[in-house]
């Protein structure tokens, strides 16, 4: 049997306030990419982490719950090689989830606007 969401790709931007939101998507069938800063997203260094794993990349309880399930791809988005890469996954993307401050995503050509000009059919899922 398919899954509800299968065929359906999202790209997680989110901080800890949304990482859920990627995990429901997930566990519905979805292929959801967590966009990572190179040093990990902050999920990872989320509290509580295990006892001396605070340097773990995958040692913070937080990220073992609302991580599972996704994939993970690291790109620099304040790099104009790497953001354009990550402008290329956008065009295949059904769904783009973020929860930074408002407008922040704008300032680095992020925002709804610029992804729709790219993807018309994209749904922006903006948490705050």
């Amino acid at each position: 049997m398919s899954s509800a969401l299968a065929g359906i790709r999202v790209l997680d931007l989110s901080t800890p306030l949304a990482e859920a939101t990627g995990r429901v998507l997930a566990d519905l069938g979805a292929e959801v990419i967590k966009i990572e800063a190179p040093q990990g997203c902050e999920a990872r260094r989320t509290a509580p982490c295990k006892e001396g794993a605070e340097d773990d990349f995958d040692g913070a309880f937080f990220w073992r719950m609302w991580g599972r399930g996704k994939k993970s791809v690291v790109l620099d988005s304040d790099s104009p090689e790497e953001l354009a890469q990550l402008l290329e996954l956008v065009r295949g993307a059904d769904i783009f989830i973020e929860s930074s401050t408002p407008g922040e995503l704008g300032d680095k050509g992020l925002g709804y606007e610029a992804l729709a000009a790219i993807n018309s059919t994209l749904l922006y899922l903006s948490v705050t």
